[in-house]
């Protein structure tokens, strides 16, 4: 017959031959600082980034003697992410301290990136072409002022990702054209259209992405138009030119002008190499005076050319 006190021992030899034996409860074999794994291979990219002179965003500075473009960042900017030839993400803006920021951090979700990936970033948007201007400042800021950058992806931590600096520079130089019709004109030429024609065919219409970095696409001009067959006295021109830093970095430019009489003007002049030593320019060609090619239909002059 098995007693009280029988039993009580065997429950204390039971419990002391579990210790012995490592029995623990099971909750207690989970490891409790798992690895952190990204939701679907997904991370949180920042990067610093700051802004060489005149690159995106745009402002005329005119303040005293002043007259110069200069930049800042926008909370509204999106930059592109490639990696090799393929795009990646586009990341938000916030822009640092003060009226007119320099720098900003970028920050965005991104997958299929690595540590010690090289990726390439670009403003304004991620198709770089220059064909269809309006003339118009802001137009260029929203579309045409391109900048790069490269980086590195320098940690992964979790699902966060963090790069080195990223310094954007300018792709092409921001032309201001104004014309008279005589050199003793008081008043501006009203202009609807305007085409740059390069001498070189030079003049970049699109950059397409390759294995070995950006390729220019050049033709032989740009045409700029007034939207809903307006006028304006001041055009401003966004142009690549790609023999800005070669060893050839002269061309000339012809420019044809429709004005708001519909008649075309011309004029014309040599670029110096100068102007062309390096992208990222803002070059001011104002008060240029044109000559008449081509009256408009009403005149009977025999000096029409059609």
């Amino acid at each position: 017959m098995i007693t009280k006190n029988m039993k009580r021992n065997m429950f204390f030899i039971l419990a002391i031959a579990c210790m012995m034996a490592g029995c623990q409860p099971v909750e207690d074999l989970v490891d409790p600082t798992p690895t952190v794994t990204p939701t679907d291979g997904k991370y949180t990219i920042t990067i610093q980034a700051s802004k060489d002179a005149g690159t995106k965003a745009l402002y005329l500075d005119q303040s005293g003697t002043k007259d110069q473009l200069n930049a800042y960042w926008k909370s509204t900017e999106e930059v592109s992410i490639f990696k090799d030839i393929d795009y990646v993400a586009a990341l938000g803006v916030t822009p640092g301290s003060g009226d007119y920021p320099t720098t900003a951090t970028l920050t965005g979700t991104v997958s299929g990136l690595a540590e010690a990936d090289a990726l390439t970033l670009m403003i304004p948007r991620k198709t770089w072409e220059y064909t269809g201007q309006d003339g118009n400042l802001a137009t260029i800021e929203t579309n045409y002022d391109y900048a790069t950058a490269s980086v590195t992806v320098n940690n992964v931590s979790g699902t966060n990702i963090t790069t080195n600096a990223a310094n954007f520079q300018n792709e092409q130089s921001i032309y201001r054209f104004s014309f008279k019709a005589s050199s003793s004109a008081t008043t501006l030429l009203p202009v609807k259209s305007m085409k740059v024609i390069s001498a070189n065919n030079a003049l970049v219409q699109s950059r397409t992405l390759g294995s070995e970095g950006w390729t220019d696409v050049p033709g032989s001009s740009i045409e700029i138009t007034v939207p809903n067959n307006g006028t304006a006295t001041v055009l401003y021109a966004s142009l690549r030119n790609n023999r800005v830093g070669t060893s050839t970095n002269t061309d000339t430019y012809s420019i044809d002008i429709i004005g708001a009489d519909n008649a075309l003007y011309v004029c014309g002049g040599n670029i110096p190499s100068s102007v062309m030593g390096a992208q990222g320019k803002f070059i001011s060609l104002q008060n240029i005076v044109v000559s008449q090619a081509r009256f408009t239909s009403n005149t009977t002059s025999t000096n029409a050319v059609w």
